[in-house]
């Protein structure tokens, strides 16, 4: 977060850094309230039993899918970091993003024939 989101959402949205996370436990405790607090960065919550509903979801998705496709991952934490950015730079666009809306739009109408269950394709 701090070396990669932090700079990009500080130069982006003026210095203010607002990160969105479900509920899940890795992101609720201590430690790491404790951090996102002493870093300023603000959390907008999101419902834990909704992955289905929340696009970020499936940007990471997508992102992990291209990561173990032909060894993306590299050998080292630097390799990792810098085949995000190549992923981030050269797959995330407005394409992908305009797809992503899309399919919230779907999934939304499950979610409502489903009477509020998750629903997961």
């Amino acid at each position: 977060i701090h070396k990669v989101y932090r700079d990009w959402a500080e130069r982006k949205y003026g210095g203010k850094v607002l990160l969105v996370q479900d509920n899940a436990q890795c992101h609720v405790s201590d430690s790491t309230r404790s951090y996102l607090e002493k870093e300023n960065i603000e959390i907008l919550d999101w419902c834990s039993e909704s992955p289905d509903l929340n696009p970020v979801e499936m940007v990471w998705a997508l992102l992990k899918q291209w990561l173990q496709t032909n060894n993306n991952k590299g050998t080292t934490l630097q390799e990792l970091e810098d085949k995000i950015r190549e992923w981030w730079s050269t797959k995330m666009n407005k394409a992908l993003c305009r797809n992503l809306i899309l399919r919230m739009q779907s999934q939304m109408k499950k979610v409502v024939e489903a009477q509020g269950a998750p629903v997961y394709d």
